[in-house]
């Protein structure tokens, strides 16, 4: 299937029945190193139009008119009706949408498939304590705050991904309420101690984001069209 076929690698299931691999092949006089996904044999590759993840800014916090589930006192995720990718969905006429997105994500909402991962909803509960049956369960619901939001990626294949996050890795809330709350308004961080370990968190997160979008990268097929969403410029 592969014109110039030279070698394989990097092989691995992204999901129960379907195998992503890198070709290697020749291209006119050189070679050429690309990704490629196998599905069987009448099984459609993307089982999804457009999945949205994300934080609060993408699930609508504040926006009310909450999905049912997700505005109880176990569960504050938060996923606003009106929120924009419901509108995104409706404008551009996607036939299948859903959004797991969820208030106050860090990107190890996002990514963390470990067995100690307890998600954001109460009670706390480790992935490896779930059983297949609440899994399946979470995931066929489209159910946000019990599991990594990947898994959803991995599962349905999306040709879409809106993606919303960091903010609350960089601590957003409390370093927003340190400004505003200090009497001297001229700077937030007024020693260079402070202002060394705001630069040293930032980095930080920097590397995480990376590992995030590479990580949904190598979870979808080679043509998901994956959009990261900013945030807003809300002070100069």
């Amino acid at each position: 299937q592969v014109p110039g076929y030279i070698s394989i690698g990097q092989v691995r299931f992204i999901n129960n029945s379907t195998v992503r691999l890198y070709a290697n092949y020749n291209i006119g006089t050189g070679n050429k190193i690309a990704p490629f996904v196998i599905v069987p044999a009448g099984q459609s590759l993307h089982q999804h139009d457009y999945l949205a993840l994300g934080d609060s800014y993408i699930s609508g916090e504040g926006a009310y008119s909450y999905l049912e589930g997700t505005d109880t006192n176990d569960n504050k995720c938060h996923i606003s009706l009106i929120s924009y990718p419901y509108h995104l969905s409706k404008n551009l006429n996607f036939n299948s949408f859903h959004t797991v997105a969820c208030s106050g994500a860090k990107t190890g909402d996002i990514i963390d498939t470990k067995g100690s991962y307890e998600g954001q909803a109460d009670p706390k509960t480790e992935r490896g304590v779930r059983n297949n049956d609440s899994i399946n369960t979470i995931i066929n619901n489209f159910l946000p705050g019990y599991i990594n939001q990947s898994d959803f990626v991995t599962t349905y294949m999306p040709q879409v991904i809106t993606l919303s996050i960091g903010r609350n890795d960089a601590g957003f809330s409390k370093i927003l309420t340190s400004c505003v709350s200090q009497l001297n308004l001229e700077t937030c961080f007024s020693t260079y101690e402070d202002r060394l370990e705001l630069v040293r968190q930032t980095n930080r997160i920097f590397l995480d984001l990376v590992n995030t979008y590479q990580t949904l990268k190598n979870s979808s097929p080679p043509d998901t069209r994956i959009y990261v969403i900013g945030y807003p410029q809300i002070v100069k």
